[in-house]
């Protein structure tokens, strides 16, 4: 769910996708390498989708023509191919490339195509002699499933597939095992390329990758809220963000506005790792591998105060706890919608702050780029065509004449640039002083580190963990999984407490919550037990008044009982009496005498 409600946003926009409508769906056919030991002639077409946009180059060539056709080039142990340094005059033969769907039928997929029939019908340096095809890959996979597939292809030392394939710098490390080292083959490859864009094209010392596209972030701002409640234009330090975000949310709250937040981001997964490196790098220069070393270096008192200073932007909403918990996904651009940003000429040059002693963002540029695949049939080929690919004549042409808006990755072709998005946001282009990620640091272990350190930091900023904890929890993983000794720094931070205030933290508010929920119940509960005491007293009260009146008609009854038995028992002597005198006089006398009446059963009852 985005958040539309910001002071400040840094958006990550991959400008090698700026000409896409979207990313590629989740893939939703089952389109498989086969398993090991199915026969290579089996599964030759397995990446062999063409659009009509992006036809191939030679309809005439095909890999299963290649195989046939060329000679095994000599190997090292290792099995990558031995460099060749006269590769750019003697290659020939096919040469295919693989690249997404969007990024094949895009603007300047559409130029690579276009411009192949031009690099191959050139009789220079024997290119004549070169058939290239580019193969998307198929329409509705996605870029996981694209690097999945490469992967299972190298694993299973498939060939014939393809020979040049189009990746993003952050998962070179995952796939450099897969890539042939560029550098031996020619030592002027690197020649003009930005040096901080090119430092993402190497693992391990290696150059897996010529750079074609470059990406960057960009910080945009909220002009009218700040024209409004602070200063004029975005701010340059972290003191500034603070402060002018501070104002800004002082006065919308005062309007009970609360779901407006100060700055906001990608604040999961990898994207959040990428973010802990640019906070480091853009406050104290901290970093999170020694670029120099390639040991762990976050375990440190400065990388704590950065991350520990960060986490109190959440108690007073700069930063939205909930933020840290939406999936993270890069912005893409359609073109439409980046000519609609490019038009707005005084604003978009100010979304990039120059790099200060104490910037905002650290900037953590990415790069679209080539590499050459390791069981190529034709590698001296493919790496002549990657070299084309990342030339400057074709980085230029295609942002001149093909219409593509990307930003290039050499240096002298960023006054290029300036007439598609403003020649100040190029001159600061040109300035920054990026961060680094560590991808190219710790090769095919990136995506573990990436996650250890996204998640635990996940966990900082939303329970009262310590940065401490936090960091030497992340120290002991990395070195770990990087098979390294940990290194004994101490963190002297003062105050070592979290640095976050308590209701800043969802775990927190929880606790909270279900305290208040606690209190009210118990209080709940002990004023219905009194009121049900009372009322049982009542009844006891009642029941004691009843039980004694009962008692005294008990005792009244019994009474009653009493005399009447008295009075039964005294007519019995009266009867005995009559009788008695009855037997003297005799019944006949009795009889005759009047107004003499025996008192029958029944009227003694109706007597007594």
């Amino acid at each position: 769910m985005p958040k539309l409600m910001s002071l400040i946003s840094l958006v990550v926009i991959w400008a090698g996708k700026l000409h896409a409508a979207a990313m590629p769906p989740i893939p939703n056919r089952n389109l498989k390498l086969p398993p090991v030991g199915v026969a290579q002639a089996e599964i030759a077409p397995v990446v062999a989708a063409v659009s009509p946009a992006v036809a191939a180059v030679s309809t005439t060539s095909t890999k299963s023509a290649a195989a046939a056709t060329s000679t095994q080039h000599p190997l090292d142990a290792n099995e990558f191919p031995i460099p060749d340094p006269t590769y750019n005059t003697t290659a020939s033969g096919p040469v295919t490339i693989l690249m997404l769907y969007d990024q094949a039928n895009s603007l300047h997929g559409q130029y690579i195509s276009k411009s192949a029939r031009t690099f191959t019908a050139s009789p220079l340096n024997n290119n004549a002699n070169l058939k290239i095809e580019i193969k998307p890959f198929p329409q509705g996979q996605d870029y996981r499933e694209y690097l999945t597939q490469l992967r299972s292809a190298c694993e299973q030392k498939i060939t014939n597939l393809f020979d040049v394939v189009f990746l993003e710098a952050t998962v070179l490390g995952d796939l450099a095992d897969c890539l042939v080292d560029l550098g031996p083959w020619d030592p002027k490859m690197v020649d003009g390329f930005a040096p901080a864009i090119l430092e993402n094209s190497f693992v391990d010392k290696r150059l897996v990758s010529l750079p074609t596209e470059a990406d960057f972030g960009v910080l945009y701002f909220n002009a009218d809220m700040l024209d409004k409640y602070s200063t004029q234009g975005p701010p340059t330090s972290f003191d500034e963000l603070e402060t002018k975000a501070t104002a800004v949310l002082r006065a919308v709250r005062a309007g009970d506005n609360y779901a407006f937040s100060g700055f906001t981001g990608q604040f999961t997964d990898d994207y959040f790792t990428a973010q802990i490196a640019e906070w480091l790098y853009g406050c104290n220069k901290s970093v999170i591998i020694n670029p120099a070393t390639g040991l762990v270096a976050i375990e440190t008192t400065a990388a704590a105060r950065v991350i520990n200073r960060v986490s109190t932007w959440t108690a007073n909403n700069i930063i939205d706890p909930n933020d840290f918990q939406f999936p993270a996904t890069p912005l893409f651009l359609s073109q439409a919608q980046m000519d609609s940003l490019l038009d707005i000429d005084a604003v978009l040059p100010a979304l990039l702050i120059k790099s200060q002693s104490d910037p905002v963002p650290g900037w953590n540029p990415g790069a679209w780029g080539v590499g050459v695949y390791k069981y190529s049939d034709n590698p001296a080929a493919a790496v002549k065509v990657a070299s084309w690919l990342a030339s400057q004549s074709m980085q230029k042409g295609a942002i001149v004449t093909g219409g593509a808006r990307f930003a290039p990755t050499r240096s002298n072709l960023f006054n290029v640039f300036a007439p598609a998005i403003g020649q100040d946001l190029c001159d600061i282009y040109k300035t920054i002083t990026p961060a680094i990620r560590p991808s190219s640091l710790v090769g095919r272990h990136y995506t573990k580190l990436s996650k250890i350190i996204s998640d635990e930091m996940t966990t900082f900023f939303l329970t009262p963990e310590t940065i401490v904890e936090a960091l030497t929890i992340v120290g002991v993983s990395l070195a770990r999984e990087l098979n390294q000794t940990r290194s004994n720094s101490t963190i002297n931070i003062d105050p070592p407490a979290p640095g976050k205030k308590v209701p800043s933290h969802l775990n927190l508010q929880l606790l909270g919550l279900c305290s208040v929920i606690l209190i009210t119940c118990t209080a709940v509960y002990m004023v219905k037990r009194r009121q049900i005491d009372n009322k049982i007293k009542d009844a006891g009260d009642k029941l004691k008044v009843l039980a004694q009146t009962a008692k005294q008609e008990v005792i009244m009854k019994s009474q009653r009982r009493a005399d009447l038995d008295f009075g039964a028992n005294e007519f019995s002597h009266l009867d005995e009496e009559m009788d008695a005198d009855d037997k003297k006089v005799g019944l006949a006398q009795k009889a005759a005498k009047p107004g003499y009446v025996i008192v029958g059963d029944a009227e003694k009852d109706e007597f007594v």
